[in-house]
């Protein structure tokens, strides 16, 4: 009797697998290795040293009972697609920047896989701009009778540009970026910002009591401190507000990314380190300040003022011991994914930009190049500017 109930339960499992296995679906076909994830990224990194080589290999579902022909084929329609369905800013890679050398390839009988891979191989850097996000998508564009598994056929291989540049070295002094003066060429009122977001890639030597990076005194203020029991950690500070202030210290003899994001209507502040969240939270300021910042008010000299926005000082002096590059303004909040992108460099037709100075020149200057064509000025506090060398990014 145990022996007739056991195999009645055996059969009804069976059963019930094998009516399971029938709702399963069966992808049988060729797919581009990498294409199968969610997003079918493959990235790449240029610097001066080219060509550089990304293989791609064609692989099959099963073994193939015969030699299998696959073609591959660069479709530029399919950038706007990607954009669409992942929310991202990429352009197509300039034509003449890569080759797709010998697109076809073969999957040979008994195989799994292509042997001998396609290359995507980049051959030049021309005609690429700084901060651009570039991608190029490869698609399987036809086989010898042998089905393609669709949404597993084509790879985006995203180009990581590594830059080469000059940074400008403070030492003594500080940058004054004149929002205060008048422009007619701005859209935005940089008395009376909704949203604000400072950037910059920042070199410090060692701690002073305070590092100042972005100065406006008793307004917004960020810096390093190692005031009181503080240990030379980034903060931001100023309007009343209760300090936000990173863990950890600041690193320092190494090029770091600082920024800081503020919606004045959600009162949301973040402050960013190579582009992970160090301190965020809801802040609370004071009467006069808890509405759109005005960054051309700060208190200076024993008064409150309107001036310039001051890059390496606050309260008259607190310099910054070091070097900076890649400055930005934005009159809008940015997001951790943007930041996370443009960290070495930025598109200069991004929307929302104030002002973006690259601080790269390497020439005797006290006036800095503004790259997005804002209208506003950045000057240095006196003599001309001082150059590290070249550092890269990312390093």
């Amino acid at each position: 009797m145990k022996t007739k109930y056991l195999y009645i339960i055996l059969m009804a499992i069976v059963v019930m697998l094998s009516s399971c296995d029938d709702g399963l679906e069966h992808y049988e076909g060729v797919y581009i290795t990498g294409a199968e994830h969610a997003n079918p990224i493959i990235s790449v990194s240029l610097d001066e040293n080219m060509p550089k080589k990304v293989e791609l290999v064609v692989a099959s579902s099963e073994k193939v009972a015969n030699d299998i022909s696959i073609e591959l084929e660069v479709d530029e329609s399919l950038v706007e697609i990607y954009n669409k369905k992942f929310q991202a800013k990429y352009t197509m890679l300039p034509s003449d920047c890569f080759i797709l050398t010998h697109p076809v390839a073969t999957i040979t009988e008994g195989n799994f896989a292509t042997t001998e891979p396609v290359q995507l191989v980049m051959i030049s850097t021309e005609g690429m701009v700084e901060g651009r996000r570039y991608i190029v998508p490869v698609k399987i564009k036809r086989t010898n009778n042998y089905d393609i598994i669709e949404g597993s056929d084509v790879v985006y291989v995203k180009i990581d540009q590594q830059i080469s540049t000059f940074a400008l070295n403070l030492g003594s002094k500080y940058i004054n970026l004149n929002f205060h003066e008048e422009n007619t060429e701005s859209e935005y009122n940089p008395k009376a910002l909704k949203e604000v977001s400072f950037e910059a890639r920042v070199y410090i030597n060692s701690y002073g009591q305070f590092n100042t990076i972005f100065g406006l005194e008793e307004n917004l203020v960020v810096r390093t401190s190692t005031y009181g029991s503080s240990k030379g950690e980034l903060e931001v500070a100023g309007g009343g507000m209760t300090n936000l202030v990173a863990p950890n210290p600041f690193p320092v003899k190494k090029w770091t990314h600082v920024a800081l994001t503020y919606n004045t209507i959600s009162k949301y502040c973040a402050l960013y380190i190579d582009g992970e969240t160090v301190a965020s939270g809801t802040i609370t300021r004071k009467e006069g300040f808890d509405g759109p910042i005005n960054i051309t008010y700060a208190y200076e000299g024993g008064d409150w003022r309107e001036g310039p926005m001051f890059i390496g000082r606050s309260a008259g002096s607190r310099p910054l011991n070091g070097a900076i590059s890649e400055l930005r303004v934005w009159a809008r909040e940015l997001t951790q994914a943007e930041i996370k992108s443009n960290m070495c460099a930025v598109d200069p037709t991004e929307p929302g930009i104030l002002g973006y100075w690259k601080l790269n020149e390497n020439e005797s200057i006290s006036t800095f190049t503004e790259s997005a064509g804002t209208g506003y000025t950045a000057t240095l506090s006196s003599g001309t500017a001082a150059w590290t060398g070249k550092i890269k990014c990312p390093e």
